[in-house]
C-alpha cells in the first residue's frame, strides 16, 4: 500500500507519530466499505475487478477516495469514466465533485459541456 500511495505511506510508517503506524490499525469511518474495497483492490492489482461496477456514482466516490489517498492512476481512470458518461443530469454533481477533488481535466470537460448545454443543465435539479 505504501508503494502506491503517499498517504498510506505516511499513515503506516512505524517511526511516525501517526496512530496507524504505531498500532498497525486504520479506522476509516467516512468512506463506504465497497469504495474502500475497490480502492484496495486497485492498489494491489492495478485494476478494477469489474468495469460494470464503475457506474457514475461509484466513479464519483472512487475519484474522491483516489484523491484522498493519493492514488493518481485510479483518479485518472475515474476522471476518464466520468468524462465519458457526462450528461445533462450528471454535469452539475460532477462539477461540484471536481472542485473538491483536484480533477482539473474533468473540470475543463464539465465546464465545456455545461456551456454547450446550458439551458438543459439549468433546468435540472442539480
Amino acid at each position: 500500500m505504501s508503494a502506491r500511495s503517499s498517504t498510506f505511506r505516511a499513515m503506516l510508517r512505524t517511526g511516525a507519530n501517526m496512530v496507524e503506524g504505531i498500532n498497525g490499525v486504520m479506522h476509516l469511518r467516512d468512506i463506504r466499505a465497497l469504495v474502500f474495497s475497490l480502492l484496495l483492490h486497485f492498489v494491489y492489482t492495478d485494476s478494477l475487478p469489474d468495469k460494470e461496477e464503475l457506474n457514475v456514482a461509484m466513479a464519483q466516490h472512487l475519484l474522491a477516495a483516489a484523491d484522498r489517498f493519493d492514488v493518481s492512476r485510479l483518479r485518472a481512470i475515474c476522471e476518464s469514466c466520468l468524462c465519458d458518461s457526462l450528461n445533462v443530469v450528471t454535469a452539475t454533481t460532477t462539477l461540484a465533485l471536481v472542485e473538491q477533488n483536484h480533477a482539473q481535466g474533468l473540470k475543463h470537460v464539465c465546464l465545456k459541456y455545461v456551456a454547450s448545454h446550458l439551458v438543459e443543465v439549468i433546468n435540472t435539479d442539480g
